[in-house]
């Protein structure tokens, strides 16, 4: 049983000391190899990540879009085109000021126009849209609801012989445009 014993132990020591090993070269093509599958795999994961994100900022723009859309549309509704004090445009039909119901005072009030602010209250072309009324500005919307730097721009024009305003509504990231569309809305007046 002692030499069964003492075989076994002298052909697992043979196994041993004869097995090669693993030689530099190798075990740099291996350390090379691991490298690049990893540097693959977080090429895709930003790739996803960045598919991701333009997929969020999509949704947040469709959603600002959507308020932004519904207020603007309730506002020009309750314009009464009837008072000469409530709607002012150029000769283009572009519209410079209007009476808002939500803006401004009770009593008739001066009618105010559309402006995108920045952060400071300044005006730019893209930002937070803001009802201002003799230099005082009332955004339509909390600052929360334009995400990941959104911003909007609305151009409203009117057509006095149909009677229909049409707003050009635009949502955009660092001045590239995300979504644009146009709606019209009638005046219940």
């Amino acid at each position: 049983m002692k030499d069964e014993i003492r075989n076994i132990k002298n052909s697992i020591l043979k196994k041993l000391k004869s097995a090669a090993g693993v030689s530099i070269a190798e075990l740099l093509v291996a350390t090379i190899i691991l490298l690049l599958a990893s540097s693959g795999l977080v090429a895709v994961a930003n790739l996803a990540n960045n598919q991701f994100m333009r997929s969020v900022r999509q949704s947040e723009a469709e959603s600002l879009y959507t308020n932004l859309e519904t207020l603007i549309y309730y506002e020009l509704q309750h314009v009464d085109t009837t008072n000469p004090d409530a709607l002012y445009c150029d000769e283009s039909g572009k519209v410079l000021m209007f009476h808002s119901v939500s803006f401004s005072s009770e009593s008739g009030g001066a009618a105010g126009t559309l402006v995108s602010l920045d952060d400071n209250d300044q005006v730019t072309e893209y930002g937070q849209l803001a009802f201002c009324i003799g230099g005082a500005y009332n955004r339509i919307l909390g600052q929360s609801a334009y995400q990941n730097d959104l911003a909007a721009k609305a151009d409203i024009s009117y057509n006095s012989s149909a009677g229909i305003f049409t707003v050009t509504l635009t949502i955009a990231m660092d001045n590239t445009i995300i979504k644009q569309a146009s709606f019209d809305v009638i005046p219940y007046k």
